[in-house]
């Protein structure tokens, strides 16, 4: 029976522990898909409403005033510090106390207010974030931005298929700027970050800013490339009913129900249905919430 014990505690012993690597990688996995749920949760359900140059402004102003309510406090400490060095033998004790009110004066009311005004610019990243205020869109691959989504004689199918190599042409070209963008990203943290040796506090914050806000101008570049596009596949569904083309009744019918399921119409109720109870369909429905159209102006 020993023997038997021995054997099997050997055989477990022989046997390789399962990988690490796998339970890393189902980590991994689970806590992207998580990051992931939070990410579409904040771009459909943000209580947040878009910055504006007002809001902006007036959150700079306050910034400032507390800078210049902590520097005044910083002055004075320097003050009585210089006094405490100057003081007569018999005057450093109350000079020494003045010292010690004054400094904790000045590190209690810096560090909340740099807390405080941390808190701001971050509610101010946030409401930044969202696009759609009133700030003047700086578009750093525009050339959808240029393209004019009008098509004249439609009848002209010579102008109608010129007008969607142009479209063609202008969307693979702010793709050919966005992959370029995220190129230079690469390359850069590569250099900076992965080879650059030991990073110090003030060059990890440098990095990070400056990848933050090239990925917050290019999101809102997305938003308003994809909302383009769109209207320029409108303009060639709305010439095709115009025009009255072979395939104008299987298209307008395909728009007919693409806006009645946009505007939540539920289907027409039968003759009990409109009698008596509410249609089954209408059961169960849950108020959605308006998406807001962010990256786009009020």
């Amino acid at each position: 029976m020993e023997a038997a014990d021995a054997s099997d505690a050997a055989a477990a012993e022989d046997k390789p522990a399962p990988p690490a690597a796998a339970d890393d990688a189902a980590d991994d996995a689970g806590a992207d898909e998580e990051v992931t749920e939070e990410a579409v949760e904040m771009e459909e359900e943000g209580d947040e409403e878009p910055l504006t140059k007002a809001d902006f402004k007036a959150a700079m102003v306050r910034v400032v005033q507390a800078a210049k309510d902590g520097k005044g406090l910083i002055h004075k400490a320097i003050g009585a510090l210089g006094k405490l060095i100057d003081s007569k033998k018999e005057d450093k004790v109350e000079a020494f106390h003045t010292v010690v009110t004054s400094f904790r004066k000045q590190m209690i009311h810096n560090m909340i207010a740099k807390n405080a005004v941390a808190a701001k610019l971050m509610h101010l990243m946030v409401r930044l974030y969202l696009g759609g205020g009133d700030f003047k869109e700086a578009d750093t691959c525009h050339h959808m931005r240029d393209f004019k989504a009008k098509l004249e004689a439609p009848e002209d199918k010579a102008k109608a298929r010129a007008y969607v190599v142009a479209l063609a042409a202008s969307i693979k070209a702010d793709l050919q700027c966005f992959a370029a963008q995220y190129d230079r990203d690469e390359a850069e943290i590569d250099t900076e970050v992965m080879t650059a040796g030991d990073p110090t506090e003030a060059h990890a914050a440098q990095v990070v800013f400056k990848v933050l806000k090239g990925l917050h101008l290019r999101r809102l570049n997305a938003i308003r490339l994809t909302r383009r596009v769109r209207l320029a596949a409108k303009v060639l569904k709305l010439k095709a009913l115009m025009t009255g083309l072979p395939e104008v009744d299987e298209l307008k019918a395909k728009i007919e129900e693409e806006l009645k399921e946009e505007a939540g119409e539920p289907e027409q109720a039968g003759e009990e249905e409109k009698a008596g109870d509410a249609p089954e369909a209408a059961v169960g429905m849950e108020k959605r919430r308006p998406r807001k159209h962010r990256g786009q102006h009020k």
